[in-house]
Order: C-alpha cells, then sequence, then structure tokens
C-alpha cells in the first residue's frame, strides 16, 4: 500500500513528463523539488506553485529567456490553475551553501550573476527586480550560479502600467533611499544594481543585509575594480565558448599548466568531462563517459595512460563489468608488455583493483598469465610486486589456475636474485598456505612440495647450519629467514 501511495504522490499532471521527489526548498511562492524525467530518468528541478499574478509573470517571462548563467528551463505547463517548471537541476543558493564555497567559487557566482542581468538589462531591456540570495540565486553540480526568481521581472512601460500591482509588491527589492518606483523610473537598472551589492554582502557574509551596515569579510579587491580579472574566471569564460575558441590547444595547455587554481566540483562537472568529449569528438550518448575511458586507455600517450591507471581506483567501482571485460581491460591488458617500467608496473597494480569486476575466464585465463610474466621483467620492482600480486590472486583463482601457475611463481621468485623478491616471496608462501590447505589445492601433491623444497633450500640455506645461516645473514632479512622457518614448519606438519 506505501508503494502506491508514494507513486501516486510523486507523480504530477498526466501532461507533465517528470515526477518530484526529494523537496529542496519552499517559499511564499513555489515549492522546488528534485525531480526525474520519466522517459529516461534524467535529473531535474521541478518549481511547482499555485498560479498568481507573480507565478504566471515568471511563467511567461523565463520560458523566453536562454543564456548560460539563467537557470535553464527545460518544460512547463500552465494548467488547472497550477504551474509546473522544469529546469536543471540545482540547489538553492543558501547561507549554508555559501558557507561551503571557495573564494574562486563566490567569486564566480557573482561574476554569473552580474553577467545574467546584464543580458537582460542590455539585450533583453528586462528589469530583474528581485532579492537574489532569498529567491533567485541557485547552485549546480560544479558549483556554478544560475539565475532564477523572474516573478517581479518585465520591461519599465509593462511593470509600470500593464503589472503596477505586482510592481509596487513590497517583496519587489529596492533601496531603502528610494521611497518611490518613479523617481528611478527612467533607470531601473539601479534598482538590479542595489540587489546584485546586496548579494556580494550576503554571499561572503552569510547574513542578511540591513542599511547602513559595515562591508563586513566582503573582499576589499571588490571595491578599486579588477576583481574579475584572474585565471579561474578567464577560464570559465573559454569554456563557455570552448567550440568556437581559436586556439583550444594553447587554452588546453594553460589549463593543465593552472589546473590547481580551478575548484574541483568545476573541474569534475563542467571542465574536464565536456573537454574530452569534444576533444575527442566522441558523440555516443549511451554511456559516453564510460566510452571515453575506454578511448583513452586505448591511447598512444603513455602520461595519458599512466594518470588513469594511477587514479583507477577513483572510478573503478562506478565502472560497468561487462564495460570492464569487453572494451576496457581489454586495453588496459597492453601495458603489461610496454616497453616502458612504469606502465607495466601500474597496469598490474591497477588490474588488482578490477579484479572484482572481472570474468572468471579474463580472471584465470588472462590477468594471471601477464602477471605471471611479469616474474621474469627486467626490473627488480616489478617481478617482486608481480610476486605480491600473484599472492593476492591466490585465494580467487580457480583451482586449475593455482596448479598451473602458484607453485612456479613461487619457484621463480625465490630463486631472484633480488633480496626484496625474495622476502615478498616468503611472506606470500606464509600468507597464502591455510588459504591452499582449505582449498585442497595442488600442494598436497608430493612431487610439488618436493620441487618446491629443491629450488628453496640453494637460495636460501647456502650453509648447513641454520645457526650458522642466521649470524651470517647479509642478502637476506631476519624476518625473511623467520618467514621461511614458520613456513616450513608449517609445510613439513602438514
Amino acid at each position: 500500500m506505501q508503494v502506491f501511495t508514494k507513486l501516486f504522490s510523486s507523480s504530477l499532471h498526466a501532461n507533465f513528463p517528470y515526477t518530484k521527489e526529494k523537496q529542496l526548498m519552499e517559499n511564499d511562492l513555489w515549492k522546488f523539488y528534485e525531480g526525474k524525467r520519466r522517459s529516461d530518468d534524467a535529473k531535474v528541478g521541478i518549481f511547482i506553485s499555485t498560479c498568481n499574478e507573480a507565478t504566471e509573470n515568471a511563467f511567461k517571462i523565463w520560458k523566453t529567456l536562454k543564456h548560460p548563467f539563467i537557470l535553464d528551463f527545460k518544460q512547463g505547463l500552465n494548467i488547472d490553475r497550477q504551474i509546473y517548471i522544469s529546469t536543471e537541476l540545482v540547489v538553492p543558493l543558501t547561507f549554508s551553501v555559501a558557507s561551503s564555497l571557495k573564494a574562486a567559487e563566490k567569486k564566480l557566482a557573482i561574476f554569473q550573476i552580474a553577467e545574467a542581468i546584464s543580458f537582460l538589462n542590455e539585450e533583453c531591456n528586462l528589469y530583474h527586480m528581485n532579492h537574489l540570495m532569498k529567491y533567485s540565486a541557485y547552485m549546480t553540480q560544479s558549483n556554478e550560479c544560475r539565475l532564477g526568481g523572474f516573478e517581479f521581472s518585465g520591461s519599465n512601460e509593462y511593470l509600470f502600467n500593464d503589472c503596477s500591482s505586482l510592481f509596487n509588491s513590497a517583496k519587489i527589492a529596492k533601496p531603502p533611499e528610494c521611497s518611490s518606483f518613479k523617481r528611478i523610473r527612467n533607470d531601473l537598472k539601479k534598482i538590479d544594481s542595489y540587489t546584485l551589492g546586496v548579494f556580494i554582502f550576503e554571499l561572503f557574509n552569510e547574513t542578511d543585509y540591513y542599511y547602513g551596515c559595515s562591508p563586513g569579510k566582503v573582499p576589499y579587491e571588490c571595491l578599486p575594480g579588477g576583481y574579475f580579472d584572474d585565471f579561474f574566471i578567464s577560464t570559465s569564460k573559454q569554456m563557455e565558448s570552448f567550440i568556437v575558441v581559436s586556439d583550444r590547444e594553447v587554452f588546453l595547455r594553460s589549463l593543465s599548466e593552472k589546473i590547481e587554481q580551478i575548484p574541483i566540483n568545476y573541474l569534475s562537472f563542467k571542465t574536464v568531462i565536456p573537454i574530452i568529449l569534444h576533444v575527442l569528438k566522441f558523440g555516443n550518448a549511451d554511456g559516453p563517459v564510460m566510452d571515453i575511458l575506454s578511448l583513452l586507455f586505448n591511447s598512444n600517450d603513455r602520461s595519458v595512460r599512466i594518470d588513469l591507471l594511477k587514479n583507477i581506483e577513483v572510478f573503478a567501482e562506478k565502472l560497468d563489468p561487462k564495460i570492464i571485460n569487453n572494451k576496457i581491460y581489454k586495453m588496459m591488458a597492453s601495458g603489461f608488455s610496454d616497453c616502458v617500467p612504469s606502465v607495466r608496473e601500474n597496469t598490474m597494480i591497477a588490474s588488482l583493483l578490477l579484479t572484482s569486476k572481472l570474468s572468471e575466464k579474463t580472471l584465470n585465463d588472462d590477468l594471471i598469465s601477464n602477471v605471471f610474466k611479469l616474474l621474469s621483467d627486467e626490473q627488480p620492482g616489478i617481478r617482486t610486486n608481480a610476486i605480491i600480486a600473484i599472492g593476492k590472486l591466490c585465494p580467487i583463482l580457480s583451482q586449475t589456475s593455482r596448479k598451473k601457475y602458484f607453485v612456479d611463481a613461487l619457484i621463480l621468485g625465490l630463486q631472484d636474485t633480488f633480496k626484496a623478491a625474495r622476502e615478498s616471496t616468503l611472506k606470500v608462501m606464509s600468507d597464502s598456505i591455510e588459504i591452499i590447505k582449505r582449498q585442497q589445492g595442488h600442494f598436497t601433491e608430493p612431487k610439488a612440495q618436493s620441487q618446491k623444497l629443491a629450488y628453496n633450500e640453494p637460495m636460501l640455506v647456502p650453509i648447513s647450519s641454520p645457526k650458522t645461516v642466521k649470524s651470517n645473514l647479509k642478502d637476506d632479512s631476519k624476518n625473511g629467514w623467520e618467514n621461511l622457518d614458520l613456513d616450513l614448519e608449517k609445510w613439513g606438519k602438514w
């Protein structure tokens, strides 16, 4: 019964193809929800209101406006004395949200709101006429600011003649020294300039503005000018017109050189993915990010591949197993035989992070085979990591694969001339013997056991007396000998 109640409570008008979910805001005019489009579950914002003069005015004005910094009006419905509007997914810019923003993000918010108001005033001959922080400013996932709140917006003639009752509403923001709107009838930009100033104060001080208060935490740089003359603002401008930027290569190079100056949310949701999608000209709408990752793993640029491999744990959990097995792993696997050691090593390490999503065939036929080959690598560090990797793979391999690779891997590790590789082999032996014992693996075979010991003794016991070995051991640490001692004891009892 609760399922049906939830279903009907989330559904809206039949002609409005969206469903509402969590409520994000409620004020005198609107209820604002996080919602989904029914056709594809795309996340949106949904405004709902009972029809009145202010909300009908917002509906009429808003649907005609298109600008990067104006909250995107996707679809609207005015029916049965109810107004429904779907927008891009945002959250209201409250004081609590403002407190979480970095200085650069606050600067960007001011710049974007100022640009949106300038667009209304100069290009559309419209005036916003509303409080910004309270009713009009919203934040996207990339921590960019969007302008909404068009309930009292309009042209000079419309506001004074056709909509005088709305215009004279006490809710409209006005400077305290302005007793009558008629005094500034021919220059309504002053009201929008005033509300922008109030917005700056409230954004930095995270409290309501009152007439006569000091600037508080507003940066001094806002006063003399040049406040927006920095790399982050310049980057945001170029991002909005990236398709028509004349020299994209120069822009991307400058972006990579100063990327630490850009907030992480902007990089994640605004910059990196759109640039990759455009530069590589890959337009498949069905999981484009996954396809882009597949393409990058096959890139000829080793630095790109190494960065992906080093950071794979960040996005590994979000990868679909089918894409990993059919696309990404096949391209990653070429790194096992790459001529650059760091590519080989990082490929091996990254592959271990994907084991939970690899198919049994990929795991037992391909991955273990590639890691086993690295036991003969020319780089001692890679050989050491390879034996550790095989130890980590041991519990999840099939019995056939363990029988085929594990004993030989231990033998190669014990024969290795690199001390750390031998020590790692002893540690792997000690850690894995109980696993093999529980699973009745191939070590129950006397031939395999004797072969292992035959290779073990000449390498680690070059002198007849163990006491002499312990006192004169130089190549291998005391811990290595203790691991061997414990290991042999376990194997002997078994």
